[in-house]
């Protein structure tokens, strides 16, 4: 049944297919340096995958990479021209951005050279 306003026009609304809201507990600041996640492969040993940082907060990085990665996987990240990890922590989100996926990174330790 279509919702009416006051005058009897159809309001067509839409019910969201999800509710969405901020769960960050800081602000989010752009940024973009090149680096790279150090992640463990199936084999073992580690894998090396090139990222675009796209944003930075306190508690972690918003990347952008070519390839899809899963939940919940360990990382250590690079900066690009830095043989010393900037930051460790696992991989919070993955989402298909149709030409990449951008990742979630949350951070456990934050390293300093």
């Amino acid at each position: 049944m279509p919702v009416m306003d006051a005058v009897g026009d159809d309001l067509d609304l839409e019910a969201p297919d999800a509710l969405r809201f901020e769960r960050r507990r800081s602000e989010r600041e752009p940024q973009y340096q090149k680096g790279t996640l150090e992640i463990a492969s199936v084999f073992g040993w580690p894998k090396l995958i090139p990222v675009e940082v796209v944003d930075v907060s306190h508690e972690g990085l918003g990347v952008f990479c070519q390839e899809a990665l899963p939940a919940g996987v360990a990382f250590t990240f690079y900066l690009d021209g830095s043989t010393h990890p900037s930051m460790r922590g696992h991989i919070a989100r993955c989402t298909d951005a149709g030409n990449g996926y951008h990742i979630g990174l949350c951070c456990s330790d934050l390293l300093a050279a």
